[in-house]
């Protein structure tokens, strides 16, 4: 950590240097072109001080050892690529500059604030302490809020602290990004204050980085299987092949603690094709021993999914293991569609060419549902678990869920696609998916993630 701080405080000055480096060349060469100088410190659509700006006037409050408190604080919009897509560039660019207008309008003496990502600004503030810096922050959202553009808009807010002078301004704001992220999917929070329970799930992202590679050379990540029932009773219809990490070194894994850090850093993409081939082998082995062979649907992340050729990856692999493309599913999530709509419909289509199904994961969980079955050729609709997880004790809260999940059978049955219930833990939940026409269930009222073997063992039974 410590030697991550001095690399990143090296590479704050580094930045500085040259920008005046840069500055004396204009002045020697007798330009001093403001144009010049707008481009190199000012943000292209808010017109306020850029993250390299930024980053030059946090260093130099450093050399002067402001007195008093200071954090750094990292702040994003909720959604924001949902809102730029509905409404278009240019209502999101002036939002924008609303954004920046508060801050500007709410910031101190000794305070900035800049444009770190499409979405995101990062804020010096100066306070007395957290408690104070988690009210400032609050008048900020209100303020935000209030603006006619922002009315409605979500924000999520992460505070760090600054305790050592000598951190990067880089780091100072990854830490504050990490308890942004924090509370990304939570609808009360808001803010968070980064802690040292932060800092240990750091270390702990370090050492499953540090084991990762290996992971992949070992063959420690397995394949799990959680069977899909026929919702007309007659048993198995096919498979969703899960991940789970065995470490000699770490134990057993839940993907939970290791997917998002893998999709964060870029790793997942190499798990996908470990995944990919890992099915492959096994269905490959299920033929040549004559077994029956069932569907397996396999998840590729969105990182995949920007990649033109993937589909024809796939296909060689398949056949470079003897796979029916038939018995390989390919899963999509739902929120891809929006971060790929020029080349996943591409993608969809030549897969399906070649025979392979493909489902959308997740459906129902974001805002694009009705748009993503219009332009997605697709073979598989998987319902979002959460549309199960109604109040029990609320009959109108559930009666309007199942009214949207019977909607929701009826239109993509209409659209000739299978429909599969994920999340599925009660009888009561099946009977109900059978009445009104569910293709097949998903869930722990039938059956658990398992071992391959456990599956085989499973399917040779014929337990339903």
């Amino acid at each position: 950590m410590e030697s991550e701080e001095k690399w990143g405080s090296a590479m704050d000055m580094r930045v500085e240097t040259i920008a005046a480096c840069l500055a004396a060349m204009l002045i020697l060469l007798g330009i001093r072109n403001i144009q010049l100088r707008r481009a190199a410190y000012l943000d292209s659509v808010t017109q306020t001080c850029n993250w390299t700006r930024f980053q030059m006037n946090v260093r130099r409050l450093c050399r002067k050892k402001c007195s008093g408190c200071y954090v750094m604080v990292s702040m994003d919009f909720r959604k924001f690529r949902v809102i730029s897509d509905i409404n278009g560039e240019l209502c999101s660019n002036a939002m924008l500059k609303q954004a920046a207008g508060v801050l500007r309008r709410k910031l101190c003496r000794w305070e900035r604030f800049a444009r770190f990502s499409v979405d995101e600004f990062a804020v010096l503030m100066k306070c007395k302490d957290e408690a104070q810096a988690v009210e400032r922050v609050r008048e900020i959202d209100a303020a935000l809020r209030s603006q006619e553009l922002l009315e409605g808009i979500a924000f999520y807010y992460g505070i760090y602290r600054i305790t050592d002078w000598r951190m990067s301004v880089m780091q100072m704001y990854n830490y504050a990004g990490i308890a942004r992220d924090c509370i990304k999917n939570s609808h009360e929070q808001c803010i968070e204050v980064f802690d040292e329970s932060m800092r240990e799930a750091l270390v702990r992202e370090k050492v499953l980085e540090c084991h990762m590679e290996q992971a992949i050379r070992e063959g420690e990540f397995l394949v799990y299987l959680q069977a899909k029932y026929r919702a007309d009773g007659s048993g198995i219809g096919g498979a969703e092949a899960l991940v789970r990490w065995v470490s000699p070194a770490l134990g057993f894994l839940s993907p939970g603690e290791f997917i998002p850090l893998f999709e964060k850093n870029g790793f997942i993409t190499k798990l996908d094709l470990y995944m990919l081939r890992s099915v492959c082998q096994l269905l490959a082995r299920w033929r040549s021993e004559e077994k029956e062979l069932y569907p397996v649907s396999v998840n590729i992340s969105r990182a995949h999914l920007s990649n033109p050729m993937l589909a024809q990856g796939i296909i060689h692999l398949a056949d470079a293991y003897g796979v029916p493309h038939q018995y390989l599913e390919i899963e999509i999530t739902e929120s891809a569609f929006l971060e790929n709509k020029k080349t996943l419909p591409k993608i969809v289509t030549q897969l399906r060419q070649a025979g392979f199904s493909v489902s959308m994961d997740d459906f129902g969980a974001g805002y694009s549902s009705l748009n993503s079955l219009k332009d997605l050729p697709l073979d598989v609709v998987k319902l979002d678990a959460e549309f199960f997880h109604y109040k029990e004790n609320n009959k109108e809260n559930r009666e309007r869920s199942e009214s949207i999940i019977r909607d929701t059978v009826r239109l993509v049955r209409h659209l000739n696609m299978k429909i599969v219930a994920e999340g599925i833990e009660t009888g009561e939940q099946v009977d109900f998916l059978r009445r009104i026409g569910c293709d097949y269930i998903q869930g722990y009222y039938y059956a658990r993630p398992v071992p391959v073997l456990e599956f085989e063992r499973l399917a040779e039974c014929g337990q339903t």
